[in-house]
C-alpha cells in the first residue's frame, strides 16, 4: 500500500467515515478514493490530499509524510495511542490537593 494512501485511509477511518461519505463530501467518485487508499493511484493531486486531510483532521500526519519524515506519521500514531492510554489510566486516579 502506498504511504499517502495509507495515511489518508487512516484519517478517514479515524473520523469514522465510509468511502461513500467522504467521496460525497469531496465530490469525487468513490472508486478514486479506493484507488488512492490501495495505492493504485500513487500520486494523487496535492489539492485533493490537502482537502481530504483537512476534512478528516489528519493534516499533521499528511504533513509529516509530505516533508519526507520516513515513518514519522506511524511514530506519531503510536505516541497518540500511548497518550490515550495514559489519559485513561490517569482518569482512574483522583488527585487530592495536599493539606497543610
Amino acid at each position: 500500500m502506498d504511504k499517502i494512501g495509507e495515511i489518508l485511509k487512516f484519517g478517514r477511518t479515524r473520523k469514522g467515515w465510509s468511502q461513500e461519505q467522504l467521496s460525497k463530501f469531496l465530490e469525487i467518485d468513490r472508486s478514486v478514493l479506493s484507488r488512492i487508499e490501495t495505492g493504485t493511484i500513487q500520486q494523487p493531486s496535492y489539492v485533493l490530499v490537502k482537502q481530504w486531510a483537512k476534512v478528516c483532521e489528519c493534516e499533521d500526519l499528511v504533513g509529516l509524510d509530505l516533508t519526507g519524515g520516513e515513518n514519522g506519521w506511524k511514530k506519531l500514531l503510536a505516541l497518540e495511542n500511548k497518550m490515550k492510554k495514559i489519559k485513561e489510566l490517569v482518569s482512574f486516579f483522583r488527585v487530592k490537593p495536599e493539606r497543610r
